[in-house]
């Protein structure tokens, strides 16, 4: 983020919820398993502007899969990357057409 002058909106913590609804993000990465997000965000902004979706046959997974976790034994590092061909647990990266 540093090299490339961007930033993240609308994030875990949602501190700038309302400043961030008024920008137009190039890229968009929902994560599905943080229950804290409204998802109506996302989608209205996917529906206001043209995106092309990405889909990666990966496990979105709720955390960073790195070494270090050892959150809970729902969320622990899996040394390895977990694949998947089902739609509704893939990583989707949405560009801004």
């Amino acid at each position: 983020m540093y090299y490339l002058d961007s930033k993240v909106i609308i994030g875990y913590v949602q501190n700038n919820l309302e400043h961030d609804r008024r920008m137009v993000p190039d890229i968009v990465i929902f994560r599905k398993g943080w229950r804290n997000l409204d998802p109506r965000i996302f989608v209205d902004i996917l529906v206001r502007y043209r995106y092309q979706r990405i889909s990666f046959p990966v496990v979105d997974y709720t955390v960073n899969n790195i070494p270090e976790l050892n959150l809970s034994r729902a969320y622990q590092h899996q040394f390895r990357t977990l694949h998947t061909e089902d739609e509704g647990l893939k990583v989707d990266i949405f560009l801004k057409r």
